[in-house]
């Protein structure tokens, strides 16, 4: 018998499009590399924010970018929204005794802020 539920929380429950396209945007200008497409960002979507930028800028400082990316998402938490029928299809799913949980490949601190700003 289903107990508990396990729901991606970035595409999901949040709509996080903004947040993360304008993140890489950011992270891309402020350290001087081009910035790529969005739809050429969404080939790299579900990698590691490491990898990510291995795609975007292989001459970049990894590390640095992928610094000045978290920090753009944690003050900019207004980017994330909540679909539509999030907050009802959790309350029904609780309601029937469901545990769920949110994953992420986020890190924890932007990730748990998304969650408690909407």
């Amino acid at each position: 018998m289903l107990k508990a539920i396990l729901f991606d929380i970035d595409g999901t429950l949040l709509n996080t499009t903004e947040l993360i396209y304008q993140a890489f945007e950011h992270s891309l200008k402020t350290h001087g590399h081009e910035v790529v497409e969005r739809h050429k960002m969404g080939v790299s979507m579900g990698k590691s924010l490491e990898d990510c930028y291995l795609d975007f800028a292989p001459n970049g400082d990894i590390l640095v970018l992928s610094k000045t990316h978290n920090e753009f998402q944690l003050k900019n938490p207004h980017l994330a929204e909540v679909f539509p029928e999030t907050i009802p299809t959790l309350e029904k799913l609780k309601s029937l005794g469901f545990r769920m949980v949110g994953i992420t490949n986020r890190g924890k601190a932007s990730g748990t802020l998304s969650i408690k700003h909407t």
